[in-house]
């Protein structure tokens, strides 16, 4: 009964110990002047005792068996070997950074009977070499290491983790001296954590219950880690997700780090492992940090400007390149990143408590964790500075906060796979109903389809009527069946286009018909029409219209070409026009005993040509400048030529042209001045053919 009461005390002194520093249950001894009694440990059952206070320190010494019996303790100086004890570069007689040096203590008054206890050195940056010399025994003995201490840089091989070595103690209760060969070159020196004397059965299951909580804890990290790189995969423009994921694997990365996870299964890791271990210590702070700045930022956006986004990230990486151009200690460099953690973390709060007053999903959930993980952060910076007594929660606390944001990223997954759901479903819905009215669509076009076939008949026979009986009888056939075809529209608003007008009128027709018949009159005027018709169309142009015995066509329209090709064609069409009037007097003068002359006036300039009218009548014809200036020339044409503008003139520049003057023509300020062509006869028939013509 008595044995079962001694293990529950045990037990209950062990979780005591686990949440709170056990060497503040018992009266602690100190250590002073090099030296600490430990008389009274197994009678007050204390499994942890500090070995803080003043030991012997000797600065560039490696003390070996051999100096130590010649007496060399007693030429060694103090040193303050607590949490808060001096650096090596504040202690006058050093004063300096990086070197090497020996602690030694005696402890006093301990028998064997006491049990085993375990010598625990847990200053993680520093290069020590842990052996206990008892002068009584005449032993010296090696204890333990952590990488191997050198005399210079070169020498110096760094290690992490803890200082372990077990301690015999003689029967007699003689006295045993720690002898700690330690030595600093990449940080500050110094050992800033006392060692510890720890009973060896309270230190396995410490250290059991450590490790146990210790994979718990690495077992959650990679279950975050996993579940939202999975998100990020289902969603790869979910940058949230990602980005949890990335903090998640920092927070990881540090976690073992801190744990001396590697030097636990490694008994001599590479010392590559070292400087791994200290700048994933000294550098995971700040990349987690921005890693949930940009998370912050992507996920609720707005409430961080790119501006202070941008400065923390560059914050944050000129704190990472710092560590090393000063070659900080951790101590420093938790300092430094403590201050940019404090604005930032500040700044990313106040955000966060915006977000959550404007309703934005997840930023409740967000503000929790992070709240949580500023109460570990605080907790543990007090528990480092010595304020409090206590374990350190952070890692805890980080499992929370991921937790909290990993239920953010998920709660948007899961807001926008319900979305989509129910997009799905109305798509269906949707689907299904516009499958439905396809299905009546496609029973009312198959009853359609014969009144579409009878209508394309019905259209068929209309496009060939207006083409054969309306069209043809003012433009070119191939113009015809293209506006029949719909390639060209004539019923469009009116444009402006360039054109090449022709005006031609028979001279004394009027006084002709006096003298003849209406029958006579009608025929010529039919052979006239008809022949100056089939003329304009041969060149490509458009009869516009027919006033009296006069004809107007235009070229340019309504298919559009390059003004010196309208105005040869324009040109060309006068002339044939005049060759055809000849060819007609020789049949005249047989069957009527008539012949007329033709004056002709041409111009091209500037018009507009469309539709012109209204519902019940209208006109499709060219009106402007262009036209009216035309009209003008061909009233003082001389009978049987053929006058041309200005205009035209400088276009063509050809010697077929000889001026004939200045003409004041009616409704136009300036006078014009115009151009005859000259006519010729040639050919077996004595057309006027002039040199233009070929």
């Amino acid at each position: 009964m008595g044995s079962d009461k001694q293990s529950m005390k045990f037990y209950i002194f062990l979780m005591l110990g686990l949440a709170f520093d056990s060497s503040s249950l018992w009266a602690q001894p100190k250590v002073e002047g090099g030296e600490i009694v430990l008389s009274g440990l197994v009678e007050s059952g204390r499994p942890i005792t500090k070995l803080e206070g003043n030991w012997h320190f000797y600065w560039k010494q490696f003390l070996q068996e051999e100096q130590l019996k010649a007496g060399a303790l007693d030429k060694g100086a103090f040193v303050a070997v607590t949490s808060k004890g001096p650096a090596w570069p504040d202690i006058p007689e050093i004063g300096q950074k990086h070197g090497y040096g020996t602690y030694v203590l005696r402890l006093k008054d301990l028998h064997a009977d006491a049990g085993q206890f375990t010598i625990v050195v847990t200053q993680f940056f520093g290069t020590h070499t842990l052996a206990v010399w008892q002068p009584s025994k005449g032993i010296y003995r090696k204890l333990g290491e952590k990488g191997h201490p050198g005399q210079t840089r070169e020498e110096d091989r760094p290690a992490y983790g803890k200082t372990l070595g077990v301690i015999d103690f003689p029967l007699d209760g003689s006295d045993v001296f720690i002898i700690l060969h330690c030595s600093a070159y990449y940080l500050i020196g110094s050992l800033s954590e006392p060692p510890e004397l720890v009973n060896s059965s309270y230190l396995e299951e410490v250290e059991n219950i450590q490790w146990a909580n210790s994979f718990w804890i690495l077992g959650l990290f990679s279950m975050l880690l996993v579940s939202n790189i999975s998100l990020f995969l289902l969603r790869r423009d979910d940058f949230p997700s990602l980005m949890v994921a990335v903090y998640t694997f920092f927070s990881t990365l540090r976690f073992l780090a801190t744990e001396g996870v590697v030097g636990h299964f490694m008994d001599h890791p590479p010392q590559w492992v070292f400087y791994l271990t200290v700048y994933s210590i000294g550098w995971t702070f700040p990349l987690a940090l921005a890693s949930y700045l940009s998370f912050f930022y992507y996920s609720f956006p707005g409430f961080i400007k790119p501006w202070p986004y941008r400065l923390g990230l560059l914050a944050l990486v000129s704190f990472m390149v710092l560590t090393v151009a000063l070659d900080l200690d951790p101590n420093s460099g938790l300092f430094l990143v403590g201050i940019i953690l404090t604005t930032l973390f500040g700044y990313i709060v106040f955000q966060q408590i915006r977000a959550a007053l404007h309703g934005m999903r997840g930023a409740g959930l967000s503000l929790l964790g992070l709240s949580i993980l500023l109460v570990g952060v605080g907790h543990d910076a007090l528990l480092f500075m010595g304020v409090i007594e206590s374990i350190y929660i952070g890692h805890f606390t980080m499992v929370v906060f991921i937790f909290f944001q990993s239920l953010v990223v998920a709660k948007n997954f899961s807001m926008a796979f319900q979305t989509a759901r129910r997009l799905s479903k109305s798509l269906q819905d949707e689907v299904q109903l516009q499958t439905a009215q396809l299905q009546d669509k496609n029973r009312l076009l198959e009853e359609q389809k014969k009144d579409i076939a009878s209508a394309h008949d019905i259209q068929r026979n209309w496009n060939r009527y207006l083409e054969e009986q309306v069209l043809r009888r003012f433009l070119p056939s191939e113009i015809a069946q293209d506006i029949a075809q719909g390639k060209i529209t004539l019923f469009e608003a009116p444009v402006e286009v360039n054109v090449t007008v022709i005006f031609a009128d028979l001279c004394a027709f009027t006084s002709a018909t006096e003298k003849i018949g209406a029958e006579k009159i009608g025929q010529i005027l039919n052979d006239y029409f008809v022949a100056m018709t089939e003329t304009v169309f041969s060149e490509g142009g458009m009869v516009d219209k027919f006033i009296g015995d006069g004809v107007m066509a235009v070229f340019g329209v309504p298919g559009s070409s390059q003004p010196e090709v309208q105005a040869r064609q324009a040109l060309r069409c006068a002339i044939a026009m005049q060759q055809a009037l000849w060819r007609l007097n020789e049949t005249w003068k047989v069957s009527h005993g008539q012949s007329f002359s033709m004056r002709v006036g041409i111009h091209q300039g500037a018009a507009v040509f469309g539709n012109f009218g209204g519902k019940k009548r209208s006109d499709f014809t060219v009106i402007g400048p262009a036209v009216n200036l035309a009209a003008r020339i061909e009233a003082v044409a001389e009978p049987g030529s053929i006058f041309i503008s200005r205009a035209l003139y400088e276009l063509l520049s050809d010697s077929s042209f000889e001026f004939v003057g200045s003409f004041h023509l009616k409704g136009l300020q300036l006078d014009q001045d115009l151009y005859r062509v000259k006519l010729s006869l040639q050919g077996s028939h004595k057309d006027p053919l002039p040199a233009i013509a070929s």
